[in-house]
């Protein structure tokens, strides 16, 4: 009688470990503790960071890191929220000229504590709906000067808190009406230096507390003058070498804004000026803007 002994093969794969390597010290940016990271070895996405190299200050450990620096990482193509798991009372995340190229949905679901992101000098190109979704208490989001091009109507989604938006030096050529709808306590928006070609007159309406604009240095050609109507609180506009040859609604353009101090409006083709409003004296806008086309 044969007896046939069968042989089960059984392939354990392994998942690539990835191991972060940290100067800890106080930060004199933040003024925080702070990781200032050296070297990240990541293979994917789907890497977990098992280890962490780095001698903590006396008395201090993982739980006091405030504050996350990663600088020239030329591994890091993808962002990792193993970051708050390891440290876990992170506040303030800055990425700063790296291959960086995708900030995904769920990257900062578990970023409950992080109050300012500043991602710069990257190859970032798209945000998707949802990307910073669980950054319940962030106020400061600044991606200047990375490679945006589109952004998802849904990408500041739940960002209730936020007070500072920075997308200055991207490529951004649109904006959804709807894009900034839920920054209800924004105070400050720069998207100047970007090619932008129009902008909805309602893109604005809820951000009621807004102070500051900029969008100067894009390609606006025309501009509705009900754009700023529900922006009373608005003390500073920049619009300043655009192409803006046509706005509408002229004599109600600005004249709402009994908060504006300056108002800079130099280098478009039919208005070329500059104006510092004291308190109790208003130009008139409509005498400024008269050699604009009406649409």
């Amino acid at each position: 009688m044969n007896l046939q002994v069968g042989i089960l093969l059984i392939t354990i794969s392994l998942c690539t470990a990835s191991t972060l390597k940290c100067t800890f010290k106080n930060d004199f940016v933040f003024r925080k503790y702070s990781c200032v990271v050296k070297e990240l070895k990541i293979e994917n996405r789907n890497t977990r960071i098992t280890f962490i190299e780095g001698q903590h200050e006396m008395t201090k450990s993982n739980d006091d890191v405030e504050c996350l620096r990663v600088e020239r990482i030329q591994t890091m193509e993808f962002f990792t929220n193993d970051f708050f798991l390891k440290f876990p009372n992170m506040q303030n995340l800055a990425i700063h000229d790296g291959p960086l190229k995708h900030l995904l949905r769920g990257d900062f679901a578990m970023a409950d504590n992080l109050v300012s992101i500043h991602i710069t000098h990257t190859d970032v190109t798209d945000l998707e709906d949802y990307v910073f979704f669980g950054t319940k208490v962030l106020k400061t989001l600044n991606l200047r000067e990375n490679k945006i091009r589109t952004i998802a109507e849904n990408a500041f989604k739940g960002l209730m808190t936020l007070k500072f938006l920075t997308l200055s030096y991207n490529e951004i050529h649109m904006l959804h009406m709807n894009i900034f709808k839920d920054l209800n306590f924004l105070e400050q928006l720069s998207l100047g230096s970007n090619k932008l070609r129009h902008i909805d007159e309602n893109l604005f309406s809820k951000n009621r507390h807004l102070e500051i604009i900029f969008l100067d240095n894009n390609q606006l050609t025309s501009i509705s003058g009900n754009m700023f109507s529900r922006n009373e609180n608005l003390r500073e506009i920049y619009m300043d070498n655009n192409q803006i040859k046509h706005v509408s609604n002229i004599p109600e353009f600005l004249t709402n804004l009994k908060q504006l101090e300056v108002a800079v409006f130099s280098n478009n083709t039919c208005v070329n000026s500059m104006f510092l409003i004291t308190k109790g004296f208003y130009p008139p806008y409509e005498r400024i803007f008269e050699n604009c086309q009406i649409f």
